[in-house]
């Protein structure tokens, strides 16, 4: 394989767009993105993961609403809701006569990693067709809310949620940062970063991306808010522990 296979130069160039042009995906793409989708690994063999597309353009802006009004969601020609769906295999195993007894914690585990490879498939598939992908993390902000809108029963929690539309003709956005290498991928154990590692990590990501960290993981940021509405989702759907 060398540096310039086409999938290389695809992941080398990829951005997140959120402008779309009004159409809709190519006669037999969306076909073929959802097979190569299902194509990904997964444990066990148990594809514990369902996606909800959503073509109902009223309940697409109702969504678009509770995940913060990215007008991406609206505007693109597909959006799908991927979640982690266990409900499936509990009526499998028990349509055969057998006893379900997979925990709560191993279910979330194994069904966040299964849902994560299907739409990266997905998204991946997408992008190598020409179309432009951006994952929604935004309905963590009312995330049992999704899951009630949905219809989704006990053993299902949405995860994320995917659009995939014809990109807006804009000029290219120049690529994002990413951290130095080595403070990423480590070999045999865990290397602590030094003092000198960190400060190389900003000039990598530039010093603005202080003020995004804290926004997201400092006190009363993104995450510190959706961890309330985890916890109300995570027991609503089923996979709230009981008390060890």
């Amino acid at each position: 394989m060398t540096s310039s296979h086409p999938i290389l130069q695809l992941y080398a160039n990829r951005q997140t767009i959120r402008h779309y042009k009004p159409a809709p995906l190519a006669e037999g793409d969306l076909e073929r993105i959802l097979k190569a989708g299902q194509r990904a690994p997964s444990g066990g063999l148990g594809q514990i993961y369902s996606a909800v597309r959503i073509t109902d353009s009223s309940l697409r802006r109702q969504l678009m609403a509770l995940s913060g009004n990215q007008q991406h969601i609206c505007d693109a020609a597909e959006f799908m809701i991927f979640c982690l769906d266990v409900h499936r295999t509990q009526r499998l195993i028990e349509h055969r006569g057998g006893d379900y007894d997979a925990g709560p914690r191993i279910a979330v585990h194994y069904g966040t990693m299964d849902v994560l490879l299907l739409a990266c498939n997905i998204a991946t598939a997408a992008e190598a067709l020409g179309y432009g992908t951006c994952f929604i993390g935004g309905l963590l902000n009312h995330l049992d809310t999704f899951a009630r809108e949905l219809q989704l029963p006990a053993g299902v929690l949405p995860v994320v949620g995917l659009t995939i539309g014809v990109p807006k003709e804009t000029p290219p956005a120049p690529l994002k940062p990413r951290l130095p290498r080595e403070l990423v991928f480590h070999e045999n154990a865990y290397h602590e970063p030094t003092p000198d590692d960190l400060d190389a990590a900003y000039e990598s990501m530039g010093d603005a991306w202080y003020e995004s960290l804290m926004r997201y993981f400092g006190p009363g940021g993104v995450f510190a808010q959706r961890e309330e509405v985890w916890g109300r989702a995570l027991a609503q759907q089923g996979f709230e522990p009981a008390s060890s």
